[in-house]
């Protein structure tokens, strides 16, 4: 009844979203161990600080959206046995967002860890390559935003995806 590209959309969203916490979860420890060169320990920096704001703020309003549009699809699944268009159009916009904004938690992550980052052995670099490979999937493909902005128009959407 779900359609396996939604199915697949989701699942590779949340898989990001789980990539992205672990490199949050990561630089938030490192924080409180690191100290740069001629700096103070990181968490104790202001810009580290309103950084791992701005991450936790992205990372929660794209799980928490991507949630409520899984919820929806799911709802009406098994109460209609019929999905709505519109609820399909927001599963699938809130798959692409989560996934994107994914890729920007990490990327802040890897920022905030400096040089420590850059090496095999760290979890955050880890962490980057993961959620960068799921990003050029085709679940990540910016055109899905296209599609929903052309829902969202009034515009039939010119994609099979949905």
């Amino acid at each position: 009844l779900i359609p396996k590209s939604l199915l697949f959309c989701s699942g590779f969203a949340t898989t990001a979203l789980g990539v992205a916490r672990s490199g949050l979860n990561a630089v938030i420890q490192l924080s409180s161990a690191k100290t740069p060169q001629e700096q103070e320990l990181l968490m104790n920096q202001p810009f580290v600080q309103r950084e791992i704001g701005q991450a936790e703020a992205l990372w929660r309003s794209a799980k928490s959206y991507l949630r409520d549009s899984a919820e929806a699809v799911w709802e009406s699944a098994v109460k209609e046995r019929v999905i709505p268009l519109e609820r399909r159009i927001n599963l699938r916009l809130s798959s692409t967002h989560a996934i994107r904004e994914a890729v920007k938690v990490t990327d802040m992550a890897y920022s905030l860890s400096g040089a420590t980052a850059i090496f095999e052995s760290s979890p955050i670099q880890r962490r980057m390559q993961d959620v960068r490979v799921i990003a050029q999937q085709i679940q990540g493909r910016m055109s899905h935003y296209d599609t929903a902005g052309q829902f969202f128009l009034g515009l039939d959407p010119q994609s099979r995806l949905f």
